[in-house]
């Protein structure tokens, strides 16, 4: 097996395209017309072809092969031969197609290069025939990509930074989603057009209740349907973005020796990913402080991953949206996904007051619309918003929020000055108060807290916000958080190999 140019044409040596050449005897190490046989040699379109011959795998990938040429024109591979060059050349392609570390290539070349032709030829094909069993390469479907398979769910925030990292993924590998049957995550997810898988879930609890015994049950049975999916699609590699519906799933891919990559957003880990930590290879982070709270050997602090379409807000179309035609600055306040009862209780008291001096955009949670203010100049109320929240969040000029660690970074992404009200101890785990502190004290955030709210106060630490809102954006423009979608990308890629 070997590659060669295409003798049957002019093409330059910079644009010859790949071949398998199958031959029953090796002759010499010296080009000949008969070094293979008549009928036997065939282009392998369906595997690789060089660049410059605008070749393509079936997959789709393109295959650029420079910096290859060049290995193989090394000095060790010429000395070995004309006939050694193409083997290793060949090899070193074949390596490209899958993807393969840098260290297999090593292992090739030094087989290739200090081996006895005969010997090579053996050689070659039982790594040949080795990859092929190791990539799974289907005899009718050619070289497919690796397979990873997502969780994460229950709140948008659990989500959203899988749906931040699908165009990347993408290129390189078949994505399944795997979450509960009637989370947000469902919605959010088909609504992209990967497949989803559907499995029984019970929510974790950190207190008493009837629940949580019969919510075990339903782990149980999750467990068991993740086992058959996870067998039935055989990913590479497990990620997960935490949330009560990863726990069946990374327990199920534990059990199988599926690589897993847990992600956490917030300072501490939640309850989920703390159960999960033990099946896991690697935890990913998106807060320094975050290494002191997390027991795990292979901790990577990457960031979280941000929406790139996040960045690609028009605001004129987010006024448009909400029905301003005035120049007045534009104050988004947010609850959550779920919405906020105390948020938008203060804020709809302070209507009268802040309406005065500010376009309002209000997200307020599913079933929370407040039908007697919807005719209201100035002021726009929405349970969530999807595709439109590029355009809002490029319009807004300060922003109200709890501290989810999805919109805090997107905030600090986008340099939008903001006012952090977190969820109290008493409804959480304390998460969002550490996360708001951490941006605090780094001087991207104000800071008030649920229980000193009242409509007065608000009104007077947004007006605040607002006066000083330049130092904010300033303190934003110097930090060196960035967007964590690269780094988690390539935290996947080194533990699916």
């Amino acid at each position: 097996m070997f590659a060669r140019r295409d003798a049957h044409t002019n093409e330059s040596q910079s644009s010859r395209c790949v071949y398998i050449g199958v031959s029953l005897k090796l002759h010499d190490k010296t080009p000949h017309k008969n070094v293979h046989r008549k009928n036997t040699q065939k282009p392998i379109s369906a595997f690789v072809r060089s660049s410059y011959a605008r070749g393509r795998t079936r997959t789709g990938t393109w295959l650029p092969t420079r910096d290859f040429k060049s290995l193989a024109s090394t000095n060790s591979a010429t000395r070995a031969g004309t006939l050694t060059n193409y083997y290793f050349t060949f090899s070193l392609r074949f390596c490209q197609v899958l993807n393969i570390e840098v260290a297999y290539k090593e292992i090739l070349f030094n087989i290739i290069t200090h081996r006895s032709e005969t010997i090579l030829y053996f050689t070659f094909w039982m790594k040949w025939l080795q990859l092929i069993v190791w990539h799974d390469i289907k005899s009718a479907g050619g070289i497919g990509l690796k397979k990873i398979v997502m969780s994460g769910g229950g709140t948008a925030g659990h989500v959203i930074p899988n749906i931040a990292l699908l165009d990347s993924l993408s290129k390189d590998y078949e994505i399944y989603y795997i979450a509960s049957e009637d989370g947000i995550e469902r919605e959010l997810i088909e609504k992209v057009g990967i497949p989803y898988y559907a499995i029984s879930c019970g929510k974790l609890r950190r207190y008493m209740n009837i629940k949580n015994f019969t919510d075990g049950f339903r782990v149980i049975k999750g467990f068991t349907q993740a086992i058959k999916l996870l067998k039935k699609i055989k990913p590479d590699v497990v990620f997960s973005k935490g949330g009560f519906v990863t726990v069946p799933v990374v327990l199920a891919a534990g059990i199988l020796k599926i690589p897993v990559v847990l992600h956490e957003s917030d300072i501490t880990p939640g309850l989920a990913n703390k159960m999960s930590l033990p099946f896991a290879r690697t935890v990913c982070i998106s807060f320094p402080e975050s290494k002191a709270h997390i027991k795990h050997s292979r901790i990577h602090l990457t960031g979280t991953p941000i929406r790139e379409s996040i960045f690609e807000g028009d605001a004129d179309k987010g006024r448009d949206i909400c029905g301003f035609d005035d120049s007045r600055p534009i104050l988004l306040v947010m609850g959550g996904s779920q919405g906020s009862a105390k948020l938008n209780s203060v804020l709809r008291e302070s209507l009268e007051t802040l309406k005065k001096s500010y376009n309002i955009v209000h997200l307020c949670g599913k079933n929370n619309i407040d039908t007697e203010l919807q005719e209201t100049v100035g002021y726009a109320q929405f349970e969530y918003l999807n595709e439109e929240m590029p355009h809002i969040l490029a319009a807004a000029d300060i922003v109200v929020s709890r501290a989810g660690a999805n919109s805090i970074f997107e905030f600090l992404a986008l340099k939008k000055p903001n006012l952090l009200i977190p969820l109290p101890k008493a409804q959480s785990r304390g998460d969002q108060i550490e996360n708001a502190e951490s941006f605090k004290n780094q001087g991207f955030s104000k800071v008030l807290h649920e229980e000193n709210i009242d409509s007065l106060t608000f009104v007077m630490e947004i007006i605040d916000l607002y006066t000083y809102k330049d130092k904010y954006i300033a303190a934003m423009e110097n930090s060196l958080m960035t967007n964590g979608v690269s780094e988690v990308i390539r935290v996947i890629k080194r533990y699916s190999v």
